[in-house]
């Protein structure tokens, strides 16, 4: 994760947000593409992969750090995963089946308060998402004409709420997705059906020609 780089879509949206077409972005996703492109004013509504929080007193660290915590205090433990690892699949997305003992991994507490759990700062399914961080996406949504859904089927209500929101405002909404969403079919909801990357690399190419002619 912490290899991967912004593609089209991402880039396009930087250039969008640079031409004054958009104001700002919510991203359900977890990878902090966005801002790796350069976009400002990102909302991460379920948090940042690359960030660690302790459950107990909220202090946020880097999770590179904290593995590097780890692998200090496990160098046995880590050497069996690099090889299990050469064995088995892992997925980009950390699904795998990793032949090790867990129960051997010694954790490092919390170096702020000593005692609490350390997480990745994001949100797991069945958990909510911070208030703060949903003021701030209604703050938006108020501030914005228009909201345009990216690749995303909407299924997770935790960001269907903001359609459900711009529709209460008679806000215009469009849904650019590949396949079914939760939206398709909704009262004031438009759909293009197409790979999110080139809609807007295309869309982009059109507001600079335009740029250009005038």
């Amino acid at each position: 994760m912490m290899d991967a780089e912004p593609n089209g879509g991402h880039r396009s949206l930087k250039v969008l947000q640079d031409e004054g077409r958009l104001g700002g972005i919510i991203t359900q996703n977890v990878d902090g593409l966005h801002s790796k492109a350069g976009s400002k004013n990102v909302i991460n509504l379920h948090g940042k992969g690359e960030d660690c929080v302790c459950m107990s007193c909220g202090v946020k660290s880097k999770r590179e750090d904290y593995h590097e915590l780890l692998k200090e205090r496990n160098p046995k433990f880590f050497e069996k995963l690099s090889s299990a690892e050469k064995t088995n699949e892992i997925r980009p997305d950390g699904d795998a089946d990793i032949n090790v003992d867990y129960d051997e991994l010694e954790l490092v507490e919390c170096p702020s308060c000593s005692t609490g759990i350390i997480k990745p700062d994001v949100v797991f399914f069945g958990a909510n998402v911070d208030r703060k961080i949903v003021d701030s996406c209604y703050e938006l949504c108020d501030s914005s004409e228009n909201l345009i859904v990216a690749g995303s089927s909407l299924m997770v209500y935790s960001g269907f709420r903001f359609v459900k929101e711009f529709i209460r405002l008679g806000k215009n909404v469009t849904v650019v997705n590949v396949g079914e969403t939760r939206g398709d079919g909704v009262e004031g909801v438009d759909k293009i059906e197409g790979d999110v990357g080139q809609i807007f690399g295309r869309a982009l190419e059109v507001i600079l020609e335009e740029k250009g002619r005038n």
